[in-house]
């Protein structure tokens, strides 16, 4: 019946002998392996709780990858408490799934700096622990980082703008310009540089006046910024290059004050107004010009200091009449940061009329003169010429009869 029955089925009895026979063997072998081992050996808890790869208490892989130079990078990991770790193996593991050893440190160590790295070069790296046999744990937690030079020194060009400069970064994407200041310490994109082959700086424009900037230019690769911390430090301020009266002097009559005051704007040599830096702060001083038509002395405050590049005056006046002009002088900074030499710019020509007439500085002549001259007889012939002389209470004189 069985025979007859394999045979139905595509088994000859030669065939079903044939594998009969190895299904023995093996249930033999089988029961031979399981006689030779104890029955309390089991399987180490590391290798049960992960199949084939262990896991070493305490290590989850690397922590942190800091950009620390052009060819370097600090990479750290809080170490396994797992006696057993004598080891860790660094990975340059750009290559996921050809990860090669490029460093191995003793179990006691938590960092570790890579030197000789290629500058501008995304990398990845792995860290793994390892015991006395070399079995290490098998994370994959991988380390971005990017070797990088970094930032060059800002070149400040106004009040209101700087030029960063920055090291090659031809390999990148992109590279940003990250800067915080002292009011705002939080680090953020101020500009982005992508024609990066050709490009090693940025203009940084709309800057707060006399802010502290500290920046620092990172390379993108991808969705990757490198977190390098070379920085440069800078105070947007301008250098006076010239003045100019925003304000032009009024005429007035002598004695009163002038119309409109002046006021004085300080610019830079784009004609920027001045508005932080030593320049900005600057002394200006208005004198009657040496083209002025007419001599006179400036009464009231001649002397102003500007604030945030302007100068602004008031209350002041002349006693003399005549046709005016002024000078204004920014006095001399150039000993300081940012500063510069004297500078002058003369005003539009104003006009000083006289006051009214003063009997007081007003007078009347007699000629010939008594004494010292003889009275004269009257004879219908003789007579006095007699002259009257009108001024105003400064000695302007004063026309009309």
């Amino acid at each position: 019946m069985l025979k007859k029955g394999l045979e139905l089925m595509g088994f000859s009895q030669t065939n079903f002998i044939v594998r009969k026979s190895i299904v023995a063997l093996t249930s033999i072998a089988a029961a031979l392996t399981l006689s030779a081992c104890p029955k309390d050996v089991s399987l180490p808890t590391d290798l049960a709780s992960t199949g084939s790869t262990p896991g070493y208490a305490g290590f989850t892989g690397g922590v942190s990858a800091l950009t620390v130079g052009p060819t370097k990078v600090k990479l750290t990991w809080s170490p396994s408490t797992d006696p057993k770790v004598v080891a860790y193996n660094i990975y340059d593991a750009t290559l996921f799934f050809a990860p090669k050893l490029i460093r191995t440190v003793t179990g006691e160590t938590s960092e570790v700096t890579l030197n000789g790295l290629t500058t501008q070069t995304y990398y990845k790296f792995r860290i793994r622990a390892a015991d006395k046999d070399n079995v290490e744990d098998g994370n994959t937690n991988d380390l971005a980082a990017v070797p990088y030079a970094g930032v060059l020194p800002a070149q400040v060009q106004s009040s209101t703008s700087a030029i960063v400069p920055f090291t090659d970064a031809s390999n990148a994407d992109a590279v940003q310009i990250l800067c915080s200041t002292t009011t705002n310490p939080v680090e953020a994109l101020i500009a982005e540089v992508t024609n990066v082959v050709s490009a090693t700086q940025v203009t940084l424009n709309g800057l707060s006046a006399g802010a502290v900037y500290t920046c620092r230019a990172a390379t993108v690769f991808g969705d990757f910024v490198d977190n390098n911390t070379v920085k440069t430090t800078f105070q947007p301020m301008g250098t006076a290059a010239s003045l100019v009266f925003a304000t032009q002097p009024g005429s007035a009559a002598a004695g009163a004050n002038l119309s409109t005051q002046p006021s004085i704007r300080i610019l830079d040599a784009n004609g920027t107004l001045v508005s932080a830096g030593p320049d900005s702060r600057a002394v200006i001083t208005l004198t009657v010009s040496n083209s002025s038509p007419t001599i006179g002395t400036i009464r009231g405050t001649a002397a102003v200091q500007a604030v945030g590049g302007v100068a602004t005056f008031s209350g002041l006046n002349l006693q003399e009449a005549g046709a005016k002009i002024f000078t204004a002088t920014k006095e001399d900074t150039a000993s300081q940061a940012q500063g510069s030499a004297a500078i002058a710019r003369d005003s539009n020509q104003f006009t000083i009329t006289p006051g009214s007439v003063s009997a007081t500085t007003s007078t009347i002549a007699i000629t010939p003169a008594v004494p010292p001259n003889a009275a004269l007889i009257a004879n219908g012939i003789d007579a006095y010429t007699v002259t009257i002389t009108l001024k105003d209470m400064y000695g302007n004189a004063v026309s009309g009869t």
